[in-house]
């Protein structure tokens, strides 16, 4: 009985080490993740993103998902977003979250311009200095929140 406690201890303090090990590269690879998305849109390398230059990445970004160009994003456009080998960092239920924010009435399709307010709002929020920009601070900030400003 002492040998089988032991071994259990022993299961148990391995998978401890190895769950935190996995916590701490989750954590390094969502911070470089961020990390590299300021520095591809802070263009000029001041440390700080005009909130205008995030907002037309954004739109750029929705453009594109709207294949059929209506201004809106449909579940079918959504999830050929998802699952296209460009964009790994959706999880299922980011689409469930994005729907039920914006899908106010429910009809399956999200208009681009509603999106578009919301994170300017979002944005203008957290410009904690109102310069109109996003320096480092505020943008890792920022990216604890569940805006996922990289769709």
């Amino acid at each position: 009985m002492n040998e089988m406690k032991r071994v259990n201890v022993f299961l148990i303090v391995v998978s401890l080490i190895l769950g935190s090990t996995m916590l701490v590269a989750q954590k390094k690879c969502s911070h470089h993740h961020h990390k590299n998305f300021f520095k591809r849109l802070d263009k000029d390398g001041d440390g700080k993103v005009a909130i205008q230059d995030i907002l037309d990445f954004r739109k750029d970004r929705l453009q594109k998902t709207d294949k059929n160009g209506d201004g809106f994003i449909d579940k079918e456009e959504f999830l050929a977003k998802k699952h296209s080998k460009k964009s790994p960092e959706h999880k299922p239920r980011r689409g469930k979250r994005f729907f039920k924010r914006f899908d106010k009435d429910n009809d399956g399709k999200v208009l681009i311009q509603d999106v578009l307010t919301h994170h300017k709002e979002r944005l203008q929020k957290d410009d904690k200095n109102g310069d109109g920009f996003i320096d480092r601070k505020e943008f890792k900030h920022l990216c604890t929140k569940d805006i996922n400003i990289n769709f």
